[in-house]
């Protein structure tokens, strides 16, 4: 994968969505996937604005030196189509084997225990386990 301003979770996470690969985003303790947990709702996060990261000088750099390599021509930095095309899969668009409510919680928990007894029921579900 190339480097880019949103590499890492929401990097990896774009291409598990466009993979139809089952995801599971623990966002109870904040951070990437807690924003891109809020998009999946229709909420808009700051962080997953243009304004998040080009409001210093260093980020602005660093957005428009991505924006102007070849990877960048091909896949700009475009928060805004990234939390339209969230809101648009929503939750469902996880395929993780997990209910709304569940995913919900998954989003929000910061019980360890909790998580990974989530994620473990959700791996059952999608790999017909259960």
């Amino acid at each position: 994968m190339a480097s880019t301003p949103r590499s890492g979770i929401a990097e990896e996470f774009m291409c598990s969505l466009d993979a139809k690969q089952p995801i599971y985003l623990c966002g109870g303790f904040g951070g990437m996937s807690a924003a891109l947990s809020a998009a999946l709702q229709k909420q808009a996060p700051e962080s997953l604005t243009d304004n998040f990261h080009t409001e210093t000088k260093l980020k602005r750099k660093a957005y428009d030196e991505y924006n102007a390599t070849d990877a960048g021509t091909a896949d700009p930095s475009d928060y805004k189509k990234l939390v339209e095309r969230l809101a648009d899969e929503g939750v469902d668009g996880l395929r993780n084997g997990l209910s709304i409510k569940e995913n919900r919680r998954l989003f929000e928990s910061q019980s360890v225990e909790e998580i990974v007894g989530l994620v473990r029921e959700g791996l059952n579900l999608t790999l017909g386990k259960k």
